[in-house]
């Protein structure tokens, strides 16, 4: 990448990413056990002034309720965290979440699905899958109202909306009532413009992008 490219592509990364936005970590299942090991010691702060969290246990993974603490939820927003199908959710991710329940009122339900590179089946989709029908049929217990019902995820995340709900098309279970998709990724296809261009970018790049796929 030219260096015009590179300054370019820098000054569009979001400086909240700090360091990182000049790093090009390799992808292997040490470094994604290692940042995994970090991500889990940094606290979630989900109880918080304007919300309140309950942590609930399915197969091998946990889901996340946080609900609005002061007003009453107006619906329930499955969501699906991005991080390349190896990473666990971040700072953001649960700063995000808490910005979206203070504004709309919505109680979330967080899934910390099992990680890629732990598995050779697409556990990902598996336990997401798993933890909306855990929703679905438990629902009365948990005081949800499934008349307002969506999904949302961000970059891998997003791929495992749309892979949920072709599930639920295949399986005939209730759709959620609409998705919001956040810079999803949308195919393995490995010919768009930006991945044969940036090749070596930092943050993410087609090299990354691949192993991510490998991972999957």
């Amino acid at each position: 990448v030219s260096l015009d490219k590179l300054s370019c592509f820098l000054d569009n990364i979001d400086k909240k990413f700090g360091i990182w936005i000049y790093m090009k970590s390799p992808l292997n299942k040490f470094i994604c056990g290692f940042g995994n090991t970090i991500l889990s010691f940094i606290p979630k702060h989900l109880n918080t002034k304007y919300t309140c969290c309950s942590k609930i246990h399915l197969s091998g993974f946990n889901i996340y309720i946080i609900s609005p603490k002061k007003q009453k939820t107006s619906g329930i927003l499955m969501y699906f965290h991005g991080g390349a199908f190896c990473f666990k959710g971040g700072p953001n991710h649960f700063k995000n979440l808490k910005e979206y329940i203070k504004r709309t009122n919505l109680t979330i339900v967080y899934v910390d699905y099992i990680m890629a590179y732990k598995s050779n089946e697409e556990i990902c989709i598996n336990n997401c899958l798993e933890a909306y029908k855990y929703i679905l049929n438990y629902h009365k217990v948990l005081g949800f109202n499934l008349s307002n019902i969506g999904f949302a995820g961000d970059s891998a995340g997003g791929y495992i909306c749309l892979r949920v709900i072709n599930e639920c098309f295949k399986q005939k279970i209730m759709l959620p009532k609409y998705q919001m998709l956040i810079y999803p990724v949308v195919s393995k296809n490995q010919s768009f413009n930006s991945i044969i261009n940036y090749t070596d970018t930092p943050m993410w790049n087609s090299v990354l992008n691949k192993k991510m796929w490998h991972f999957y």
